[in-house]
This record gives structure tokens, C-alpha cells and sequence, in this order.
């Protein structure tokens, strides 16, 4: 299987299939989807799709794939410094990530109950010269 070959089917993955793109890739996706379209507010809820479902088959800007929400909240936890088990309380954490010429700052709140997971993330992007 080639490199294009593994964007070329959009499968629905939970992340237990090395051969597909995972959480990890959606998640990298999910951030430079927001930054690209100025979107600095996003949830993601267990219970409902994900963003970027809604988007055309035929979208340039489709996912790679859509993973089990879940595992995407998870994802995030673990970026943000969370543990990966079911909150008891609210939990906010932050992670910072370099793309080109722009430094994005992403703020994450987790909140659990026994039913469902949901994250609230908000972004901040700042401009930074080559190199830095």
C-alpha cells in the first residue's frame, strides 16, 4: 500500500489497525483545519460526529479518517496533559504546536460523566519568524 493510498478510502478506524490513519492523524488534521479556516472554537462530543463529517466526499479538506470520538477526546487528554480515564471533575490543560509559520496555543477542557466525554478546545495562533 502506498503513501496516497491510505487517504484515498476514508474509513471509519478506532485506532486498532496500524495500516489506517488513527486518532492521531485526525487530530492533526482537526488543527490545521481550524487554523486554516479561522475556527477557534470547536467540541467534540462522544455522542455526536466529529468535525469534518459533514464535509464533501469530494472536499479537499476531508479528514483522513473519522476515528471513534472517543479515542479523538482521548487524543486530546494526552496532548494536553490529562489522564486518559474518566473525569470525575472538569479538567482544562493546554499544548502548543508549531506549523509553519505560526505558533497555535490550544486551550482544552474535558468533561465526563458515566454516558459520554465531550472537549471544548479553543485556539490562538501567532505568527513566528522562519527558524524559530
Amino acid at each position: 500500500m502506498g503513501f496516497f493510498d491510505l487517504f484515498k478510502n476514508k474509513k471509519t478506524n478506532t485506532g486498532t489497525d496500524p495500516d489506517q490513519p488513527s486518532a492521531i492523524e485526525y487530530v492533526e488534521w482537526l488543527l490545521g483545519y481550524m487554523s486554516a479556516n479561522a475556527l477557534y472554537d470547536i467540541t467534540i462530543d462522544s455522542e455526536r460526529q466529529l468535525p469534518g463529517n459533514e464535509l464533501p466526499a469530494n472536499s479537499t479538506s476531508k479528514p483522513p479518517c473519522l476515528p471513534d470520538p472517543q479515542t479523538v477526546i482521548n487524543r486530546l487528554k494526552l496532548l494536553a496533559d490529562i489522564p486518559m480515564m474518566t473525569l470525575t471533575k472538569p479538567a482544562e490543560g493546554s499544548f502548543e504546536q508549531k506549523r509553519r509559520n505560526l505558533l497555535l496555543t490550544v486551550s482544552a477542557r474535558f468533561q465526563d460523566n458515566t454516558e459520554k466525554s465531550v472537549c471544548y478546545l479553543h485556539m490562538r495562533t501567532k505568527n513566528v519568524p522562519a527558524g524559530f
